[in-house]
């Protein structure tokens, strides 16, 4: 495990996913402060990547996928917003199992993303959520628990014991 700013993570995910993102547009809203997270970097990556792909996969072209960031009651959340068909109702529940795939899924994949990103979040003590948004879309959000922020990389002088 290592410390690193989620606005990282999330830069380094929109550069691995450039391909798939060519003819959407992507728009971060962060949170305001900083954010360390403790955790394997390589791991939460390929989860965010698999999210963001999937979010491109769905949503038409020269359409807006969102990633929002967010803190509150010692959580951070990372929120994927897309502007797809959303999950059909009887699909909520199992979207996260393996090699599950939507009816009418683009070719490609054998349903193994959405499962590794959950065990991968679930590893880091996290949880993923998935619902349909009230305008159209799908959002799918990454909620992980926030450690006391180390004071050597925050710049804060230690306190005193």
């Amino acid at each position: 495990l290592e410390w690193f700013d989620v606005q990282d993570l999330i830069r380094e995910t929109i550069e691995q996913s450039q391909g798939s993102l060519r003819d959407r547009h992507v728009n971060v809203v962060a949170c305001e402060e900083s954010t360390l997270i403790n955790g394997d970097f390589g791991l939460l990556l390929h989860a965010l990547a698999n999210l963001v792909l999937n979010a491109a996969m769905y949503s038409p072209p020269d359409s807006t996928i969102e990633i929002v960031t967010s803190r509150s009651d010692g959580h951070l959340a990372i929120a994927i917003l897309d502007r797809g068909p959303g999950i059909p109702p009887g699909e909520m529940n199992q979207i996260f199992e393996k090699f599950r795939r939507l009816p009418g899924s683009p070719s490609g994949g054998i349903g193994l993303g959405l499962s590794l990103s959950k065990s991968i979040v679930e590893l880091h003590r996290g949880q993923i959520h998935v619902a349909n948004r009230s305008d159209g879309g799908a959002k799918f959000t990454i909620e992980l628990p926030l450690k006391d922020q180390p004071a050597a990389l925050t710049g804060e002088a230690p306190s005193e014991q």
